[in-house]
């Protein structure tokens, strides 16, 4: 298990808490590795809450702190030096990596386009709200003019991006269920693990509030959407 920095705030002397706390970046730069395992997905699939159930539950997991929008990152003082794991839709264009067991994680496509769509994703007119992000989301997808079908293709091609990277898939909605295969493809007796917070753990305030019946409405008409019934069907979600 990882050092538990708030213990270790609450147990030094305020004096030598700055030069502790100093001394514990170092180490977590100096004695940085390559994460053993990597959570992959779109983004808004609940990678969040798996990194925060997997470090509450003792098994280090960052999310997004290995790679990055600037992309993989070794040396980064908020990867903790005992961290096995990072959880990151940001990790697919540096995948397959020998040394990184890639585990592709899946939510209901209709969660994830409402999601993506009522946060801006794809909205060039909020881009500077989230730069690094948009920046990177460019660079390595072709946004269309229409934000809804961005986030409808976005759901399928980084999708399958991930299954090009393995094979190594679970829904999020099934995680439990599932934690035995996990713990098989991560070599780790993980059976002990409990659902310790709450699924919204990375809820973020909308751009916009389109109701999720309209949005799985909507996407009806894109010539894209058979592809996404296809898709759904085969991870297990019906539209």
């Amino acid at each position: 298990m990882g050092l538990n920095l708030r213990a270790v705030r609450e147990s030094l002397p305020k004096p030598v808490l700055p030069i502790a706390l100093s001394l514990y970046k170092v180490a977590n730069v100096v004695l940085a590795k390559k994460p053993e395992f990597a959570i992959i997905g779109t983004g808004r699939s609940g990678s969040t809450y798996v990194a925060d159930l997997f470090k509450a539950s003792g098994y280090e997991c960052s999310h997004e702190a290995y790679f990055t929008p600037d992309g993989p990152k070794l040396r980064n003082p908020d990867r903790g030096i005992h961290c096995k794991g990072d959880a990151s839709w940001l990790a697919i264009p540096y995948l397959p990596d020998p040394e990184i067991i890639a585990i592709h994680q899946i939510r209901h496509p209709h969660k994830v386009i409402l999601s993506t769509y009522n946060l801006g994703w794809f909205d060039d007119k909020i881009k500077d709200q989230r730069m690094p992000f948009y920046t990177f989301a460019k660079k390595h997808f072709e946004f269309s003019d229409d934000p809804l079908r961005s986030s409808l293709r976005w759901y399928i091609e980084w999708n399958r991006r991930c299954e090009a990277i393995t094979d190594k898939r679970f829904q999020i909605e099934k995680l439990s269920e599932n934690i035995e295969n996990i713990s098989s493809w991560l070599g780790r007796d993980l059976t002990y693990i409990q659902k310790s917070r709450s699924e919204n753990s990375n809820s973020r305030r909308a751009v916009v509030e389109q109701p999720l019946e309209d949005v799985s409405e909507a996407i009806k008409a894109y010539p894209e959407y058979p592809q996404l019934v296809e898709m759904a069907d085969r991870y297990g979600y019906k539209l």
